[in-house]
């Protein structure tokens, strides 16, 4: 389950009351680490979720890692 792997993924579950489907994010990096081993996965929703944080203020689009 991909929510798992993610920074934070409570939070994620907070503000948008489940989470976002990845056919909705754009994937904007990647990095792969040898010592961890790790990979990093950063992206964009354009799903916006319906309880952002106030000191968000206005926005379009929501970054996440995983």
């Amino acid at each position: 389950m991909w929510p798992l792997r993610i920074e934070n993924p409570i939070f994620l579950q907070t503000i948008y009351g489940n989470y976002p489907d990845l056919s909705s994010v754009e994937v904007t990096g990647a990095k792969m680490d040898r010592n961890g081993p790790s990979m990093h996965l950063s992206f964009i929703s354009t799903v916006l979720p319906y309880r952002p944080p106030a000191k968000w203020a206005a926005f379009n689009a929501v970054s996440f890692g995983a």
